[in-house]
């Protein structure tokens, strides 16, 4: 199984791609490379595999509760800005009048 030039084109066209020559050759052989793996692993017997559709049925969540930190004392909230005045932090200006 090989996709061919025209199937290519077909498809740049359908999805509106604009491709060099180079591009479309690296897409034909990716893409018949691709329909080759899927053809292999059709071939393949799962008759006795177990579906893995409910992989996190069993999961637990681990994480901690969302629950709000303790407000920080205003002092010390400000310590971390580099510029503050009158207990409120100074950003350069957003708008120029």
């Amino acid at each position: 199984m090989t996709i061919d030039a025209e199937e290519i084109e077909k498809l740049l066209t359908l999805s509106r791609i604009a491709a060099t020559d180079e591009e479309k050759q690296s897409w034909q052989f990716d893409l018949t490379t691709l329909e080759r793996y899927i053809a292999l692993l059709e071939e393949m017997d799962t008759a006795n595999v177990e579906s893995g559709y409910r992989v996190l049925e069993t999961l637990k969540n681990v994480m901690r509760p969302d629950e709000p930190a303790a407000p920080l004392d205003r002092a010390r909230f400000l310590e971390n800005a580099p510029d503050h005045v009158a207990g409120l932090i100074r950003v350069p200006p957003v708008l120029k009048s």
